[in-house]
């Protein structure tokens, strides 16, 4: 199965997703930091990888029209045996940084929180996507420009201040969005210190993160021109909302940008043995 065709599955199974191409290209065939495959058919595929030792369920979908004949269960269940068989120690759904589509089953799909359960997967807590639109704007402070990161220099100081101050995966989704031209980093003008960055459209069009401030230099108001920097780049792009993913302060994007939660996922997840 290629990608236009497992699109062609989303696109049936989860009407409203909006997931390109280029998504599904990038989370479930990538195979740089560790193993993937696709299970199924035209009428029902998953997406499984393992990295590190955890494995994946990245991608599960079921033609509308093949559903209720216990095909969802099959392929969970062939994608457990495939990650175990490949290393993995745990297994997870959706929610496995650095690339993913959702970061965990959708509360609304109440089908998938059944078939996790059905299939040994303990559900345990939650993650938020805020939504905001693209066209908030919050100005930058004196003393600070924010710019995109494209020269080698800049890309290296974003890297590293993932790996000193931020999880792991962070360095990934960084170099990713730096690679796609979708990373901005607020620098001090007086010192060309590094304040912050941000990304969007790392695993999905259209969606923030991940963003940073190095912790030694907050306080400078710069979270929020770095958001807007983002914004400013998608509102070009034609979308008149952004998807601010898998979000950490409520607080600071309701205030920054008049953002509301939008999404609630469900972490499963199932040991080996």
């Amino acid at each position: 199965m290629n990608a236009s065709e497992l699109l062609a599955l989303v696109d049936a199974a989860l009407p409203g997703e909006e997931l390109s191409t280029d998504d599904l290209l990038g989370v479930c065939w990538d195979t740089e930091l560790g193993v993937s495959t696709i299970l199924g058919d035209d009428v029902g595929a998953a997406s499984v990888a393992v990295r590190e030792g955890i494995g994946a369920v990245q991608l599960l979908v079921v033609h509308p029209d093949a559903r209720r004949e216990g095909r969802g269960r099959r392929l969970l269940d062939d994608a457990t045996a495939w990650a175990f068989d490949n290393g993995a120690s745990a297994l997870v759904i959706g929610a496995a940084p650095p690339w993913y589509l959702w970061p965990g089953i959708d509360i609304r799909w109440t089908a998938g929180q059944v078939l996790a359960e059905s299939a040994g997967f303990t559900l345990h807590g939650a993650a938020m996507n805020m939504s905001c639109p693209t066209k908030a704007r919050v100005p930058t402070p004196d003393g600070v420009e924010v710019r995109r990161i494209v020269s080698d220099e800049d890309a290296a100081l974003v890297i590293d201040l993932c790996r000193r101050a931020f999880d792991a995966p962070w360095q990934h989704e960084a170099a990713r969005g730096v690679e796609h031209g979708a990373c901005h980093g607020a620098f001090d003008v007086a010192t060309g210190e590094l304040l912050g960055f941000a990304a969007h459209s790392v695993n999905r069009a259209g969606w923030f993160g991940p963003t940073g401030v190095d912790p030694t230099k907050q306080r400078r108001g710069v979270g929020g021109p770095l958001l807007s920097a983002c914004l400013v780049d998608l509102q070009v792009a034609g979308f008149a909302r952004c998807e601010i993913s898998w979000i950490g302060p409520t607080g600071f994007y309701a205030k920054a940008a008049g953002a509301e939660i939008s999404r609630v996922f469900r972490h499963a997840r199932k040991r080996r043995g």
